[in-house]
């Protein structure tokens, strides 16, 4: 087997942070997203991959590794002042879904996330007055890139999804 060959070193991580809550865990961000952005991906069971959009080339899918729907919003942390993405659950997406009237912007609204006393608890969700309008927040960012280095993708094969999109092409996750 040849060695791979590269003259420059890899570009490092992600440029922005990725956050997953962990038990007993608690966060306050400002949201910049207009919706939930959202992924399917695999767990290998050790680490997550990305679901490719084609099962035939999907090395997830042909191994049968469980699939399953993560959303993300780009918010900024009110802790450290930084952006970073908000990894969320399907059951977290719908509550923040749905805590808007149709056509409402949830941009510049700020909540509470809270993870409860497991690695796997659910999420907690309050939210706070907004200080911002959807105005004066900055430009949302598409967290594909960022996932795809993650995730150790090539960059440009991450598609987001919402939940329920593949039932309703009469697929299955």
């Amino acid at each position: 087997m040849a060695l791979r060959r590269q003259a420059n070193p890899p570009e490092g991580g992600p440029e922005v942070h990725v956050r997953r809550l962990k038990k007993g865990e608690a966060v306050s961000v400002t949201i910049y997203s207009h919706a939930v952005w959202g992924f399917l991906c695999h767990w290998n069971g050790r680490f997550t991959e990305e679901c490719n959009e084609n099962p035939r080339e999907c090395r997830g899918c042909q191994k049968g590794y469980p699939q399953k729907w993560k959303g993300y919003l780009f918010v900024m942390n009110e802790a450290n002042r930084q952006p970073e993405f908000l990894e969320l659950t399907p059951t977290s997406r719908d509550f923040i879904v749905n805590s808007f009237k149709p056509g409402e912007e949830m941009r510049g609204c700020r909540m509470t996330v809270t993870r409860g006393k497991g690695d796997k608890a659910r999420l907690q969700i309050m939210f706070m007055p907004c200080l911002q309008t959807p105005q004066s927040c900055p430009k949302d960012l598409d967290p594909a890139p960022t996932l795809e280095r993650l995730w150790s993708m090539v960059p440009g094969r991450l598609r987001p999804y919402r939940p329920g999109e593949l039932e309703e092409r009469g697929e299955t996750a």
